[in-house]
């Protein structure tokens, strides 16, 4: 039964959520997402990751309206930044000095253009650093190795401009700007593009996906998400795996699927 709930924005986590294990967009899902576009229906990418770990995804078939970066922090649209939250400088260095005080040693800073980290070098915008120096720039985001979990939140007790999230499957704990975040960077987005917050479907299966998909006008988590996602969800779709936003949408968001569609893409 097809149910027109009069939807003009999506917004899709990527990872465990719009993408599949294998890190792909299938071709079914490609071609709902420009049927959407096509219809009229903006296209959003709500992810932890930054730009560079999601222009692989984008191409001709995969051509999204706005992207939310780093939880957020960094809103791209139009070909541009359209809003960028940093974290405070004296609040970022208060929680560095927290974490260091307590032992933690495997710790990551990322500007909007390097990553700070005293871990070993793995891509080209990493930068070695000694965190009892101060960093030199605007910093979004914070990140710890798992293992050190209760020490990072107790870290941060206190700093109520910050935001710790675990990621289910991940081996880091991100430290954001409260001020960023998914949900709020879909409320300015209903804001920049005069969507009511009640016709956008956010679409999601983690901790830091829960804001968007409790507040939106209608949530949809993956059946493979956290009980904790399900929980603040409107409907349950099926998996990643299986397509399970581009099969909502297409059902719910009036849609259709063509001939040339195929599950097996």
């Amino acid at each position: 039964m097809n149910i027109n709930l009069n939807i003009k924005m999506v917004v899709a986590d990527l990872d465990r959520t719009l993408l599949r294990t294998d890190k792909t967009i299938s071709g079914y899902t490609a071609e709902v997402l420009s049927l959407c576009r096509e219809r009229g229906i903006k296209v959003v990418f709500a992810t932890s990751r930054n730009f560079g770990a999601v222009v692989g995804f984008i191409d001709e078939k995969v051509r999204p309206d706005a992207l939310a970066l780093t939880n957020g922090a960094l809103l791209y649209a139009d070909n541009q930044y359209v809003r960028k939250v940093f974290m405070p400088d004296d609040v970022r260095d208060k929680m560095i000095n927290n974490l260091i005080a307590r032992g933690v040693t495997k710790i990551g800073a990322r500007s909007e253009t390097t990553k700070y980290t005293n871990r070993r070098i793995l891509q080209d915008d990493n930068k070695s650093w000694d965190f009892k120096d101060k960093i030199p720039e605007p910093v979004l985001r914070i990140s710890v190795h798992h293992d050190r979990a209760d020490d990072v939140f107790a870290a941060a007790a206190g700093l109520d401009e910050l935001t710790v999230y675990t990621v289910d499957g991940e081996d880091v704990i991100d430290i954001d700007s409260t001020a960023g975040g998914k949900w709020n960077a879909v409320k300015f987005l209903s804001e920049y593009y005069a969507i009511p917050v009640s016709m956008i479907a956010a679409f999601g299966d983690d901790f830091n996906d829960i804001e968007m998909l409790r507040n939106c006008g209608v949530g949809v988590a993956v059946a493979n998400a956290l009980d904790e996602a399900k929980a603040a969800a409107d409907y349950i779709c099926d998996t990643n795996n299986k397509d399970g936003p581009a099969r909502w949408i297409a059902e719910h968001c009036i849609v259709p699927r063509t001939k040339s569609a195929s599950d097996n893409r």
